[in-house]
């Protein structure tokens, strides 16, 4: 069977490799309910260059010198993760497929990226000596590594404010792993949770008073939400064999996430906040969801085209497919900007 992205793109329980490590298996192999993370150290220390990208080198692409500027007028831009290189590096593209740019050269592979409300700078995941996350300012052209003590990191999510980065941690010689925050500045994380589980993917409400996560604690992989102080912990679904962090709407009242179908492969389910529904979205072998800030869209990582690519969904029913990347090697992990 094939996998969908999510059901190995999570970062979350033993997934990334370190640099000159094996490669992620997302290409083949049969889905698997719940995160995909890493849990190993790695030896070497972390590339403090930008890569293939500078600042200029976000200012220029497909459609001309001087037309694929961060704020020049067009289509939305959206991050994501691509092997084309033999690794996972993250790209820079517009909703229509043009203007698509490397933005990473690292070895070691680079996912889950995460944007600040101001649209300048990815947060991202990276197995660069330690598990760690890194932020990318694409106007200063620069790169740093967000401080979070001992803690090997990873999935980070900026809150609404752009003022905190959630994350997965875990701390060395610990099995699970629990969800974090921290400034953006980087500091003393502050844990969120607790318990012998697995605790991953967090994702923000769109208010940012709650965050939605997944955990294993009940036994299987189900969405959780609690207070962005880690208070009133409580399962929003059950059964539902998680794949992969949730995406929240801009409105607050929903969430996208994967699941694992009946057919051992990944299908896109959404949840109502308000009464807990949950309808099948679209069963095309699509994961990793990610909102327009309108709400109009969601991007996914998306098999029906012969291989993991990027593509566009109409909302609130899953229509209207645009495809944005079309290569052979696996996209995905794709995140709208601001």
């Amino acid at each position: 069977m094939r996998r969908g992205f999510a059901s190995v793109l999570l970062a979350l329980a033993g997934c990334l490799e370190p640099s000159g490590g094996s490669d992620l298996p997302i290409d083949a192999g049969q889905a698997t309910a719940g995160p995909d993370a890493s849990g190993q150290d790695a030896a070497g220390a972390p590339d403090a260059g930008l890569g293939a990208a500078d600042a200029a080198g976000v200012d220029a692409g497909d459609a001309g010198p001087g037309l694929c500027g961060l704020e020049v007028a067009g289509p939305r831009w959206l991050a994501y993760s691509s092997r084309r290189s033999g690794n996972y590096d993250l790209y820079l593209v517009r909703a229509d497929g043009t203007c698509d740019r490397q933005l990473t050269s690292d070895p070691a592979d680079d996912l889950y990226t995460s944007w600040a409300p101001s649209g300048r700078v990815l947060a991202y995941a990276s197995a660069r000596g330690k598990l760690g996350i890194y932020l990318l300012d694409l106007q200063a052209g620069t790169e740093s590594q967000l401080q979070v003590g001992d803690l090997q990191a990873t999935s980070p999510a900026f809150s609404p404010d752009g003022m905190t980065i959630a994350f997965e941690g875990r701390s060395a010689g610990k099995a699970g792993s629990e969800i974090y925050s921290v400034s953006a500045q980087g500091g003393v994380p502050v844990k969120l949770t607790d318990n012998a589980a697995i605790d991953a993917g967090p994702v923000w409400s769109a208010d940012g008073s709650a965050l939605y996560f997944v955990s294993n604690r009940g036994g299987t992989y189900e969405i959780w939400s609690m207070g962005a102080t880690g208070a009133g912990p409580k399962a929003l679904t059950n059964g539902a064999k998680i794949l992969g962090r949730p995406a929240a709407a801009p409105d607050g009242a929903t969430l996208v996430f994967a699941r694992l179908s009946a057919k051992n492969q990944s299908e896109l389910a959404t949840l109502t906040l308000a009464d807990g529904k949950v309808n099948l979205l679209s069963s095309e072998e699509e994961s990793e969801p990610s909102w327009e800030p309108g709400g109009g869209r969601i991007a996914v990582s998306s098999w029906r085209y012969g291989n993991p690519e990027i593509v566009l969904l109409d909302m609130p029913g899953g229509s209207s497919p645009v495809r944005v990347t079309n290569r052979t090697s696996t996209d995905g992990s794709p995140a709208f900007r601001p």
